[in-house]
Protein backbone atom coordinates (compact mmCIF):
# COMPACT_ATOMS: atom_id res chain seq x y z
CA UNK A 1 0.00 0.00 0.00
CA UNK A 2 2.81 2.44 0.80
CA UNK A 3 3.93 2.08 -2.72
CA UNK A 4 0.28 3.24 -4.16
CA UNK A 5 0.33 6.31 -1.80
CA UNK A 6 3.54 7.36 -2.46
CA UNK A 7 3.38 7.06 -6.44
CA UNK A 8 0.16 9.42 -5.31
CA UNK A 9 2.01 11.69 -3.92
CA UNK A 10 4.42 11.65 -7.08
CA UNK A 11 1.45 12.10 -9.74
CA UNK A 12 0.26 14.97 -7.50
CA UNK A 13 3.19 16.67 -7.47
CA UNK A 14 3.69 16.65 -11.08
CA UNK A 15 0.14 18.46 -11.14
CA UNK A 16 1.01 20.74 -8.82
CA UNK A 17 -0.48 19.05 -5.32
CA UNK A 18 0.89 18.86 -2.33
CA UNK A 19 1.28 15.99 0.41
CA UNK A 20 -1.92 17.47 2.41
CA UNK A 21 -3.79 18.01 -1.39
CA UNK A 22 -3.45 14.41 -1.83
CA UNK A 23 -4.61 13.20 1.45
CA UNK A 24 -7.72 15.33 1.30
CA UNK A 25 -8.60 13.30 -1.95
CA UNK A 26 -8.36 10.13 -0.46
CA UNK A 27 -11.02 11.14 2.12
CA UNK A 28 -13.22 12.91 -0.53
CA UNK A 29 -16.02 10.24 -0.51
CA UNK A 30 -18.00 11.64 -3.01
CA UNK A 31 -14.76 11.71 -5.83
CA UNK A 32 -14.16 8.07 -4.00
CA UNK A 33 -17.85 7.07 -4.72
CA UNK A 34 -17.55 7.97 -8.61
CA UNK A 35 -14.23 6.35 -9.12
CA UNK A 36 -16.10 3.56 -7.45
CA UNK A 37 -18.89 4.06 -10.11
CA UNK A 38 -16.84 4.50 -13.15
CA UNK A 39 -14.52 1.49 -12.71
CA UNK A 40 -17.95 -0.56 -12.04
CA UNK A 41 -19.17 1.14 -15.23
CA UNK A 42 -16.12 0.30 -17.32
CA UNK A 43 -16.21 -3.37 -16.25
CA UNK A 44 -20.41 -4.08 -16.48
CA UNK A 45 -20.85 -1.76 -19.51
CA UNK A 46 -17.90 -1.22 -22.00
CA UNK A 47 -16.01 -4.79 -20.73
CA UNK A 48 -13.00 -3.45 -19.77
CA UNK A 49 -11.24 -6.53 -18.22
CA UNK A 50 -7.20 -5.11 -18.55
CA UNK A 51 -5.35 -2.19 -18.46
CA UNK A 52 -4.31 -0.66 -20.46
CA UNK A 53 -7.63 -0.77 -22.93
CA UNK A 54 -8.11 1.62 -25.24
CA UNK A 55 -11.62 2.46 -27.15
CA UNK A 56 -10.80 3.65 -31.29
CA UNK A 57 -14.02 4.62 -32.79
CA UNK A 58 -16.18 1.91 -30.64
CA UNK A 59 -13.65 -0.59 -31.10
CA UNK A 60 -11.66 -1.83 -27.34
CA UNK A 61 -8.03 -2.41 -27.75
CA UNK A 62 -7.24 -4.61 -24.70
CA UNK A 63 -3.70 -4.86 -23.49
CA UNK A 64 -0.08 -2.81 -23.99
CA UNK A 65 1.23 -2.23 -27.14
CA UNK A 66 4.26 -0.24 -28.57
CA UNK A 67 3.82 3.66 -29.52
CA UNK A 68 4.40 2.43 -33.15
CA UNK A 69 1.72 0.10 -32.94
CA UNK A 70 -0.62 2.96 -31.58
CA UNK A 71 0.22 4.73 -33.86
CA UNK A 72 -0.37 2.86 -36.90
CA UNK A 73 -3.71 2.22 -35.71
CA UNK A 74 -4.79 5.96 -35.02
CA UNK A 75 -3.02 7.55 -37.99
CA UNK A 76 -5.58 6.22 -40.68
CA UNK A 77 -8.30 7.07 -38.60
CA UNK A 78 -6.81 10.70 -38.56
CA UNK A 79 -6.87 10.67 -42.04
CA UNK A 80 -10.66 10.96 -42.34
Amino acid sequence: MIQTRDTLVQVGRLHGMNTQDVEACERDRTLLDKLAADQQYAVRELKVTSTPTFFLNGTRLQGAMSFEELEERISPLLKN
